[in-house]
């Protein structure tokens, strides 16, 4: 019975037919006090800090994980049952000053916890330490706020962007690459950041960094239409003077380019190398990241190239040697994103998109249903359900003091750390003792790569494919090889990080053919 009616020591009792009736008015009374809101459940408001003013709108799209979050929380009668969730959404314009605008936006709307910002995130993730709100990002990648002696209410979703430099060095030292160039584009922030850490872990290893370049911007290219592709090719040099100053400084003295920008910027300037006849390609190496992920189980050595320097046309390797000369000593860092196919994701996905025709987001029906859902969406999904669920834990531990720990960004995230969550995805993600999921990363490199042609045609070429993985030995990491990898050095052998003698000789005076000449001299 959902109500028992008092029992009065009256010469009338109330019969099971009356009492059931009694119950039934009640019942009705209840839920029409409800939907006036007399006994309207408290609102908890989240904010969503996304990047909304662009005209692409793939960053909008990713909002709809929140949507998605909130609406199974408000249909869960386990969690937070006693509130009614909601979100604004504010714009972070994916830079330091507007994701800290739009913190203190998402803050003065009401919100009670913040999920992003999408891209960097320093500004906003100190701020919301100050005032001790939870901020968990789905987007933010840097690697200062990591440390939870400062942002202790701050974790994230997307997995951190510093295991590239744990694997950069592996690398290095792998190879025994201890003198390097590195090349960073200055005009993000997150290429800075990772070219600081970087510097900081070779001082550990002993690693010498001889030259640092400074990119502007990415590295600019352009074809024009003519029937000669040499005369393109030279065209494409040309019109980037830039970059090709700095190589011209340099190649003289080093041989490893670490590339702290996009992966395009690093096919770019091992094409340079390869592309000069007065620069011997096959004493080179350069290695650079793609920190945005990839489905993609390997391209052939052309394609890869022309998706940087051709827009795409396809020609064979066999065409351009240029282009596969390049691709023998050019090493790519790249986070493995799962390969997710189950029935809750893809749901996910759909709801997804019908939730992106709804405000805030708008879309028109035939976009939200063409919209790719992106990994970003499923991780602010996973942010916003992980959020409640800690919440809620904390609300049946201390029952009596639920507005207190709503209000407690830093018991909200300490009850994250160290533990497990099943992602919508299916995978588990796992925070670590900083609040970060870690990322996992794999090498690319040049490997035969044989396929079938859509019209039949078996091809023998060469393809850029994942060689293997890296994983945790104690601090370290270490690069595990997959079955039936060979290195394809340009060469023949991994490139020196030197020559025997130094870029000048300077290491070998002093040698018996050093004192033999001072002897003739001296004669």
């Amino acid at each position: 019975r959902l109500l028992t009616p008092p029992h009065y020591d009256a010469p009338f009792l109330p019969t099971r037919s009356t009492e059931m009736m009694t119950n039934f008015i009640i019942a009705i009374t209840l839920i029409i006090w409800t939907s006036v809101g007399l006994l309207a459940l408290d609102e908890l408001k989240l904010g969503l800090l996304c990047y909304t003013s662009q005209a692409s709108q793939q960053y909008r799209s990713y909002g709809c994980g929140i949507a998605v979050a909130i609406d199974a929380i408000n249909n869960d009668t386990e969690i937070l049952a006693d509130y009614e969730v909601t979100f604004e959404m504010v714009d972070d314009g994916n830079d330091e000053l507007e994701s800290l605008k739009g913190f203190m936006d998402a803050r003065e709307l009401g919100a009670q916890a913040v999920f992003g910002p999408d891209g960097v995130c320093t500004a906003a993730a100190l701020n919301a330490v100050a005032v001790n709100m939870p901020m968990i990002s789905y987007g933010c990648t840097e690697a200062n706020v990591s440390d939870k002696s400062i942002y202790r209410t701050f974790a994230r979703t997307r997995p951190e962007d510093e295991t590239f430099i744990d694997a950069m060095v592996s690398l290095c030292v792998l190879f025994e690459w201890n003198t390097v160039t590195l090349v960073t584009r200055t005009d993000e922030d997150l290429y800075t950041s990772l070219s600081e850490t970087f510097t900081a872990k070779a001082a550990e290893y002993n690693i010498s960094i001889d030259h640092e370049i400074s990119l502007e911007d990415k590295l600019k290219y352009q074809l024009v239409n003519v029937d000669s592709i040499e005369f393109s090719i030279g065209f494409l040099i040309a019109t980037d003077e830039s970059i090709m100053k700095y190589i011209n400084a340099t190649y003289e003295n080093t041989r490893i380019y670490i590339v702290m920008g996009d992966f395009d910027d690093a096919t770019l300037i091992s094409y340079l190398l390869s592309y000069y006849d007065h620069i011997d390609a096959s004493l080179y190496a350069v290695v650079g990241l793609d920190t945005e992920g990839s489905d993609h189980l390997s391209y052939t050595a052309h394609d890869f190239m022309s998706s940087s320097l051709t827009d795409g046309n396809l020609f064979k390797s066999e065409d351009f040697p240029d282009q596969l000369d390049a691709s023998h000593n050019l090493l790519l860092l790249v986070r493995t994103l799962p390969e997710v196919s189950n029935e809750n994701y893809d749901n996910f996905k759909t709801d997804c998109q019908d939730a992106l025709k709804d405000p805030p987001f708008n879309f028109s029906a035939s976009l939200a249903d063409a919209t790719s859902i992106f990994f970003e969406a499923a991780w602010l999904y996973d942010a916003v359900m992980i959020y409640a669920t800690v919440l809620q834990e904390l609300f049946d531990l201390y029952p009596d003091d639920q507005a207190e720990y709503i209000a407690d960004g830093e018991s909200i995230i300490s009850q994250l750390l160290n533990r497990s969550f099943t992602s919508i995805t299916g995978i588990d993600v796992e925070f670590d003792e900083n609040g970060d999921t870690p990322s996992s990363i794999s090498l690319r490199a040049l490997q035969d790569y044989n396929f079938t042609n859509s019209d039949g045609t078996f091809v023998e070429d060469y393809g850029m494919q994942l060689v293997g993985s890296f994983v945790q030995n104690g601090d370290t990491l270490e690069l595990e090889l997959y079955d039936g990898v060979e290195w394809n050095w340009l060469g023949g052998e991994v490139p020196e990080d030197m020559p025997e003698c130094g870029f000048s000789g300077e290491l070998c005076l002093g040698s018996k053919s050093d004192s033999k000449l001072i002897e003739i001299c001296g004669l």
